[in-house]
């Protein structure tokens, strides 16, 4: 209805009706960050004085019913993707924005091609990259800020489209941490430090499981870092873990099955077998299990199909440890989601990434 004024004439030109709509869309925007402002502080400041009656009317504590109650408002529970969604899609048509054509490292990851069949995915690209901490009540800002120019790249749920999606990773290392010290040493001492990640995507269980190595190159080697990763059924990990992974057999299907109107050519499954290999064999020599997971809603900003300007924002970002359980010769790999955690197993990051 604001967009869609009847004050608007058959006179106005296009350009002016767009310049028009902009200005409404902005001000639909501000509008709503005032509103999520007003209702952020009216939450903490109900917070603080239930605190304060508790506090010094010890006999007739009232805090944790009303809580509760707050909790339980929807303007508390409220879920504002589906405005994200919106707001993106008319800055996206504004800016007449074009698909990219390419598809090999934007893909979305729930339609990507049956596991076992799929050759790497190496995303080698020369860029720069940079990291910001962002504030919990600043987040709704940057999302604003960043959609003006880049559209939202939507995340399919069972319930429709949404902005974000839960991403979880299982970070392998041994006992001696050493994959993680070798990231935190000076790039001289130890040049190519690697990462391993057992990733997948949504709150269900996994299906599809994204093995990823990432080797870090410092700027000054002339190198850029690369992340490449295989995808696998989740029933194959303990095969990975464990050095038991049938990749001739696997990569003789390749060869001999098409997916989407073509077959593997023999390159891609020489560099896929080689990857697989790499991945395995140091899995295997470093004596590497599940040891930590990162667990975070991710909200994806850039144009489809085009990586050139790809912005990510994590938000709800927390540690998990995966040590402590009975691994079953690496026939578990991750904590049951439906377990309780201690305070001593998860870590919550404060801001968001």
């Amino acid at each position: 209805q604001i967009l869609c004024s009847k004050e608007d004439t058959t006179t106005t030109t296009t350009s002016e009706k767009e310049t028009l709509l902009l200005d409404r869309t902005d001000k639909v925007a501000e509008s709503f960050l005032r509103l999520e402002k007003y209702v952020n502080i009216n939450f903490m400041g109900f917070h603080k004085i239930l605190k304060k009656h508790d506090k010094y009317v010890v006999n007739h504590p009232c805090r944790e019913f009303y809580v509760a109650r707050l909790h339980a408002q929807a303007w508390v529970r409220g879920d504002y993707s589906d405005l994200v969604v919106r707001l993106s899609a008319i800055y996206s048509t504004l800016r007449k924005d074009v698909l990219g054509t390419t598809t090999t490292t934007t893909r979305n990851p729930q339609n990507n091609a049956p596991a076992s069949f799929h050759p790497q995915q190496q995303d080698n690209a020369v860029r720069s990259s940079a990291k910001y901490w962002v504030k919990t009540e600043d987040v709704s800002r940057v999302k604003y800020a960043i959609l003006r120019h880049l559209p939202v790249y939507l995340q399919k749920t069972s319930v429709g489209e949404s902005d974000s999606q839960l991403t979880n990773s299982v970070y392998l290392d041994n006992d001696q941490l050493e994959l993680f010290h070798a990231r935190l040493e000076d790039d001289k001492a130890s040049p190519g430090a690697i990462a391993l990640r057992l990733r997948w995507y949504g709150a269900t269980d996994p299906e599809k499981v994204y093995v990823e190595r990432k080797t870090h190159h410092a700027k000054w080697t002339g190198e850029t870092s690369v992340k490449e990763r295989i995808v696998i059924q989740e029933e194959e990990v303990p095969q990975v873990l464990n050095d038991t992974y049938p990749i001739e057999r696997i990569k003789s299907d390749m060869l001999q099955t098409k997916h989407k109107g073509r077959k593997v050519s023999q390159l891609e499954a020489e560099e896929w077998e080689q990857l697989t290999g790499e991945i395995t064999q140091v899995i295997s020599s470093k004596q590497l299990v599940p040891t930590i997971r990162t667990q975070y809603m991710r909200t994806a900003f850039q144009i489809p199909f085009d990586a050139t300007v790809r912005i990510h924002l994590d938000t709800n970002v927390c540690m998990i440890s995966e040590r402590g359980y009975d691994l079953k010769h690496n026939t578990v790999w991750h904590r049951d989601n439906s377990a309780e955690l201690s305070n001593q197993e998860i870590t919550r990051f404060p801001h968001a990434v």
